[in-house]
């Protein structure tokens, strides 16, 4: 991963907003600029959300099917991204039903692969920080990744994930203490 990998996945544009206005008053010209423009960061977060490699285009189909049918209602009231990212997470975790009712697993798979793991570090500290990241509940890990991963601001991981502004501090309080306690540092160098 290289520097431009430690921005956020998806910048703020006001020209996807007009896109989106266009998408809603029937250009397919727009939707699916639209669709060419979000494929590659929604496919990374989704990655980073745990889907595993088979079932990300489908996820992500899923999500443009759903950005389609929401384009002719959708009004600028909140970030885009926030509501790309939600779209793309409740895709995401109707896959991850669906899954679950057909391979009847108990447990997720690793959300994390060693490889997409921030290049700082050597890779034994890599492969322990994909394995503590594995090791965080979905709740945790999601609200750590569209965090960091995202650049959205509580306030809009609250958007994403439906809950309120504390729950999203709360959990991003209590999985940074998680990983603190996984990983053995120490409270002041650990920070998102």
């Amino acid at each position: 991963m290289g520097p431009s990998d430690q921005q956020p996945l998806l910048a703020e544009r006001g020209d996807e907003c007009a896109l989106m206005l266009s998408a809603a008053r029937g250009s397919e010209e727009a939707y699916f600029a639209l669709v060419r423009r979000l494929e590659r960061p929604l496919a990374h977060l989704l990655r980073r959300l745990g889907a595993h490699p088979d079932e990300v285009e489908d996820v992500l189909q899923d999500t443009f099917l759903r950005l389609f049918k929401a384009a002719a209602e959708w009004h600028p009231r909140a970030p885009f991204r926030a509501f790309i990212f939600r779209l793309a997470r409740n895709a995401f975790l109707d896959h991850c039903r669906a899954r679950r009712r057909r391979e009847a697993l108990v447990a997720p798979p690793s959300a994390w692969d060693p490889a997409e793991v921030p290049a700082a570090g050597n890779l034994g500290t890599r492969l322990e920080l994909a394995d503590a990241m594995a090791q965080l509940s979905d709740a945790h890990r999601q609200v750590l990744v569209f965090s960091i991963h995202g650049g959205l601001s509580y306030r809009e991981i609250g958007e994403v994930m439906g809950i309120p502004e504390g729950t999203v501090k709360s959990r991003v309080f209590h999985a940074l203490r998680h990983l603190r306690s996984l990983l053995d540092v120490p409270h002041e160098r650990a920070s998102v």
